[in-house]
Order: C-alpha cells, then structure tokens, then sequence
C-alpha cells in the first residue's frame, strides 16, 4: 500500500514511476541491505523507478482475440 501511494504521489507530481520486481539472488539482496542498512528482519519487495517521462512513447499492444472464443457458457444443472 506504501510503495502504492507514494507512485500515485509521483504521478501527482509529474513524475512517473515504475514498480521494479526484487528478485534478485541471496549475495545480491545481501549487498543491498548492506549498502542501504536494511535491517535482517526487514525484507525488501519491490524498488521504484522514477523520474521526468517523455511527451510522446511507444506502448505494446497485444491483439486480443474475439469474446466467443475465450468465454464459454453452459447451463445451470438446477
């Protein structure tokens, strides 16, 4: 919920930000908590990326496929 709002506090800002995924490997969630003072009771979960975005980006967009061919409906047994 914090790593939430404070995006959504960037945004409000101007900011855009990015929610990084940690999965990184023991030695190097080891290092960070050493270089940051991470307390070994304390786990590390998620970093954020920010800063100034661009007027103009490229985004992906993946086809979507027809409704019918995903969704199936069958009668209740009542």
């Amino acid at each position: 919920m914090f790593a939430m709002t404070l995006a959504l506090g960037l945004h409000a800002e101007g900011l855009g930000a990015c929610m990084l995924n940690w999965s990184a490997a023991r030695e190097q969630d080891i290092k960070m908590r050493t270089c940051v003072g991470i307390p070994d009771n304390e786990i590390i979960i998620t970093l954020i990326g920010f800063g100034h975005m661009r007027d103009e980006f490229r985004v992906p967009v993946s086809a979507r496929k027809p409704i019918d061919m995903v969704l199936t409906h069958e009668p209740s047994l009542r």
